[in-house]
């Protein structure tokens, strides 16, 4: 899940983070910067998906224009990421991500990161303490190994997204 919870009745653990970054059609005026901030997009529409992280990222967006501009205008989907991310293409909006999305295959978008985006985004495994099984425990192990990869590679990629 997105972020660290701490459920009262549950096990967490933070299994990696990544930069947020913020996925505009590549015909946006701001598509050519190497990064941009949140004052930048004040005024945008933004797309999230009524599930996986798009809750969180609902809510983040609130919070950085909270007391700042006017509420932001928010659209949500019923839609998977890769459909959220034709969507933008298409011109329809823009979106936040991990950095791991800009991993994808994506045409018609581009990746910029924030300047002014104060920490990574966390990503965490959540478990019953009375799960103690071997399958647990091998999920567990490989979130974290798919975590240090998904560092790696990201951090591979960040030169070509700011260049973007």
């Amino acid at each position: 899940v997105a972020g660290t919870p701490q459920p009262p009745d549950c096990h967490s653990r933070r299994t990696w983070t990544e930069p947020l970054l913020a996925v505009l059609p590549e015909r946006h005026p701001l598509a050519k910067r190497s990064a941009v901030t949140w004052p930048d997009l004040a005024g945008e529409t933004f797309l999230v998906r009524h599930g996986g992280t798009g809750p969180q990222v609902h809510s983040h967006i609130v919070l950085r224009h909270a007391e700042r501009w006017p509420a932001p205008s928010i659209l949500r989907f019923d839609v998977g990421r890769g459909t959220l991310l034709s969507l933008v293409g298409q011109g329809f909006g823009i979106t936040i991500v991990g950095a791991a999305t800009a991993l994808l295959p994506t045409n018609g978008i581009v990746f910029l990161p924030f300047t002014d985006e104060p920490e990574p985004v966390a990503f965490s495994a959540v478990w019953s303490p009375s799960n103690r099984s071997a399958a647990l425990r091998n999920l567990l192990s490989l979130a974290n190994d798919m975590g240090r990869k998904v560092c790696t590679d990201y951090r591979s990629i960040l030169p070509r997204i700011a260049k973007a």
